[in-house]
């Protein structure tokens, strides 16, 4: 699963950023090829942490 949320500091010293109404919405991960370049994706995704 990728997300991700941002905040930015307008002003002052501190960057508090608050998430109202957060979800996520599940989907159906494709199969065959389709599967194989998510994996690759979310390995990329996970190398960059």
């Amino acid at each position: 699963m990728i997300y991700g949320f941002h905040g930015k500091r307008y002003d002052g010293s501190n960057c508090d950023a608050y998430l109202d109404d957060a979800y996520l919405i599940p989907r159906v991960v494709p199969s065959g090829s389709a599967l194989a370049m998510f994996a690759i994706a979310l390995a990329a995704v996970r190398r960059r942490r």
